[in-house]
């Protein structure tokens, strides 16, 4: 009796699986760069060039989509639509804390997982951390750069 039941609990279970298609279920890659403390006033850039869609050969055909999900309070930082959809763009901390920026990425079909890059600005100069020394030769798909 033992062994018809593991039978029927496999035949079951193998029938339920999702049918094999020639489609790809492959959504793009947001990338929107490493998180980093900078000086108060300082500028840095934010770049989802690392982004990459799977299906492709280059970002070209991605958009991007940046939202400014918190900022410090008393901070005026206000990029603009045009920089919120572009694929790198500048901001210039103006208070001490934590600025959380998130980046969605879609193809024209499939929209990536949101990720999210912290910007901390500080007045201690001990707590910056420095920009990576080695150049990005690839996206996050390991298409050339």
């Amino acid at each position: 009796m033992r062994s018809s039941m593991v039978c029927l609990f496999l035949f079951v279970a193998s029938s339920c699986a999702a049918p094999a298609g020639s489609g790809s279920l492959t959504a793009p890659i947001a990338d929107p760069g490493d998180d980093r403390v900078i000086l108060v006033g300082e500028t840095t850039t934010l770049s989802g060039l690392l982004s990459c869609d799977s299906e492709a050969t280059a970002t070209g055909g991605l958009q991007y989509s940046w939202t400014m999900i918190e900022t410090p309070d008393g901070s005026a930082l206000a990029p603009t639509d045009l920089e919120l959809r572009s694929v790198q763009f500048g901001i210039t901390t103006d208070t001490a804390g934590t600025y959380l920026f998130e980046l969605v990425v879609t193809n024209g079909s499939r929209s990536s997982q949101p990720e999210i890059v912290v910007v901390e600005a500080t007045t201690n100069e001990l707590r910056v951390t420095a920009p990576s020394a080695a150049a990005e030769t690839e996206d996050r798909c390991g298409n050339a750069l």
